[in-house]
């Protein structure tokens, strides 16, 4: 019989969990703690999600709070995040994209608490950082766009705790900023993307990579003319970067052909 329920939304859709045995009332799984659970699919296991651990006939084994991969997964987490040692529930998992529930069955047995990120060490929180950007980088590359920005937004939040004026959490910094701003990119988030170029160029204003992606996101917005400063920048930077010098034959072409437009237009006005 059930005994409570409670739901949630997240951006593709909607939680509901529902506890079926009551557990040991105490403190409850934070981030980074590490967690034994039993999982089984009641409904739904037929949906494709290969990335998935816990979407499995049976998974019995440990579950680290803030490590999921996919949101079959970080919904699971979250779950697991509301339980109490020995708490039995189901979880359905409902998603705007499909017109399936999965539903899952979820039990704690015992769980190992991780201090809270205030009590965590410097070398602790660019270590795990690093770990998150490392996973964004592969999720990256599989071509898993969403899932790897969330794993870098992970890295950029605790870098930030630690604070930009460290030489090796602004080196960090830099480096995720720059991969978030490319997932922005590759989805077509360009002022986002801009703003993240922004934020890497005020901390360190070389920085290629920034110059490149935020030309393309100036580009993208048809400000061609600050398109091109970003690129004659890099060309100062790296006389022989083959991308900046292809871009600039590019975009010298385009300002030269939107230059003609302009002048017919005015000419036009006027006769």
């Amino acid at each position: 019989m059930a005994l409570c329920s409670e739901n949630w939304s997240f951006g593709g859709g909607v939680c509901v969990k529902t506890v079926t045995s009551k557990g040991i009332i105490g403190e409850r799984p934070k981030e980074n703690a590490t967690c034994e659970v039993i999982i089984s699919v009641k409904n739904g296991g037929h949906l494709q999600c290969t990335e998935s651990e816990y979407l499995k006939e049976t998974f019995n084994g440990t579950v680290v709070v803030g490590n999921a991969d996919c949101e079959v997964d970080r919904q699971v987490e979250r779950c697991v995040r509301t339980m109490v040692p020995n708490e039995q529930c189901l979880l359905a998992i409902s998603f705007k994209e499909f017109p399936t529930t999965v539903t899952l069955s979820i039990g704690l047995s015992t769980f190992s608490q991780f201090p809270d990120i205030f009590e965590w060490t410097r070398e602790e929180k660019l270590a795990i950082a690093r770990q998150h950007k490392q996973k964004g980088v592969q999720l990256f590359q599989a071509g898993r766009l969403c899932d790897s920005f969330l794993k870098f937004n992970k890295a950029v939040k605790l870098v930030i705790t630690v604070g930009i004026e460290d030489s090796e959490a602004s080196d960090l910094y830099v480096q995720v900023c720059n991969n978030m701003a490319w997932c922005h990119l590759k989805q077509g988030h360009t002022i986002h993307a801009l703003t993240l170029c922004n934020k890497v160029l005020n901390v360190d204003p070389s920085n290629v990579k920034a110059l490149l992606r935020r030309s393309e996101a100036y580009n993208r917005l048809n400000d061609v003319k600050l398109a091109l400063l970003d690129l004659r920048q890099v060309r100062k930077l790296e006389p022989n970067n083959g991308v900046a010098k292809e871009r600039l034959i590019l975009l010298q072409h385009k300002l030269e052909l939107e230059n003609i437009k302009y002048a017919n237009v005015i000419k036009r006005m006027f006769q």
